[in-house]
């Protein structure tokens, strides 16, 4: 293993049975390769829903972060986890190493803001990473985020199973997309137009 392959903390953004599979499949892959020397994840979320004293679990991932002294630390779409400035501060202290934030959730400025935690986050982080560019991005910038930059969405291709069926030749279209085409008057998201 090579002496710079880093020790990485995941904070997903998980609950009950789902797993983020288009972050975990990576990073254990780089483990068996020998890229990553450990990994670690807590999901705080899912812990806060599955019940208890929310803010022992907080506590929680603040110990042991500090406990595996993470090269880096991932932080995953943290809404409704009721992390504060006090805890990424916590956290900034248990991480000598780089500190990252990944939001894949579109934010708006007025009509669907980011949530508190995500603001603490960015803060926090040494760099945002967001699925969105300009708007999207402008929101972490004026939370007080140094460093936002552009990232594609994870694509999971385990999710579906219809993938390895072969390509039939008789319908008009590879892929069709369902998404939503309605104009809202005024909740739209950012650049929606």
């Amino acid at each position: 293993m090579p002496e710079s392959s880093p020790r990485i903390f995941y904070v997903p953004n998980e609950f009950g049975g789902f797993r983020q599979l288009g972050f975990r499949d990576p990073l254990e892959a780089l483990v068996s390769a020998g890229r990553v020397a450990s990994l670690a994840t807590f999901s705080v979320l899912d812990a806060i829903r599955n019940g208890g004293d929310a803010e022992r679990h907080r506590e929680e991932l603040v110990r042991r972060v500090s406990d595996f002294r993470p090269d880096i630390l991932l932080m995953q779409h943290l809404g409704h986890t009721g992390l504060r400035r006090q805890h990424f501060a916590a956290l900034r202290a248990a991480c000598p190493g780089d500190f990252i934030y990944h939001e894949a959730d579109p934010y708006s400025r007025y009509l669907h803001p980011i949530p508190p935690e995500a603001k603490a986050a960015g803060r926090a982080a040494d760099v945002v990473f967001t699925v969105g560019s300009s708007g999207f991005s402008e929101n972490f910038r004026r939370a007080g985020s140094a460093d936002v930059r552009w990232i594609p969405s994870a694509y999971e291709p385990t999710r579906s199973a219809n993938f390895d069926r072969p390509i039939r030749k008789d319908r008009p279209y590879d892929v069709v997309i369902v998404a939503n085409r309605n104009r809202p008057r005024l909740r739209g998201l950012p650049d929606w137009r």
